[in-house]
């Protein structure tokens, strides 16, 4: 198809280009944008380099992104540069995103985040119980300050003193700590994003209620 090849023309090459323009040119899509209705698009050439850049199957929020090039470009782009450095922990970046995503109780965000926490050591049972972090068995100090200031930074940020960050700083450089801080704080708004938008899970992955 030389469409995609034309895109990439006008685009700046490299991955994100060409994460573009299989995203604008080989979705089979229904869109209809209301509360009622949720926008899915979907490619197996994307679904495909999304997983093998760690993602998994987020085809149909991606395809919504994809509405918005700048939007889907950008995002990407933030997301695989993050992933490439690995500057933060993953068990400790996944206990942040699922705390979150449970907290503002995204259904589409815990089901593609918990199977990743899983990985990391965390029970299947663990993860439903994660915001019971202070008695969880499965988490060590420093799990249990990640749920802590995932906590803080969706519902208190303004009543987050001092004392915190010197527990942070125990624990994490204060580059892990901006890193931590953007990635909750981003991770908020991508559960309001797909939930606002009824983003529905993808055909074949187990769907996970997030918490009340």
């Amino acid at each position: 198809d030389a469409l995609p090849i034309s895109i990439m023309a006008i685009l700046s090459p490299g991955l994100t280009s060409l994460l573009i323009a299989l995203g604008l040119t080989n979705w089979s899509y229904t869109c209809r944008i209301s509360r009622a209705s949720t926008l899915s698009l979907k490619n197996q050439g994307y679904v495909q380099a999304a997983k093998m850049l760690g993602y998994g199957d987020s085809a149909n929020q991606s395809g919504v992104l994809a509405y918005r090039p700048p939007i889907f470009k950008n995002v990407w782009s933030m997301l695989t540069e993050l992933a490439a450095e690995g500057q933060l922990p993953k068990r400790y970046l996944e206990i942040a995103l699922v705390a979150v995503s449970m907290l503002n109780r995204c259904s589409y965000c815990v089901s593609h985040h918990a199977p990743k926490l899983e990985v990391e050591g965390i029970s299947a049972e663990g993860v439903e119980k994660l915001l019971e972090y202070a008695t969880h068995p499965e988490l060590d100090a420093v799990d249990r300050l990640v749920v802590e200031y995932s906590i803080a930074v969706n519902d208190n940020w303004s009543r987050t003193g001092d004392a915190m960050f010197d527990r942070l700083r125990a624990h994490f450089t204060d580059a892990q700590i901006v890193e931590l801080t953007w990635r909750i704080a981003f991770c908020g708004a991508v559960n309001r994003f797909s939930d606002i938008l009824q983003v529905e899970v993808e055909a074949g992955s187990k769907e996970q209620e997030a918490a009340e």
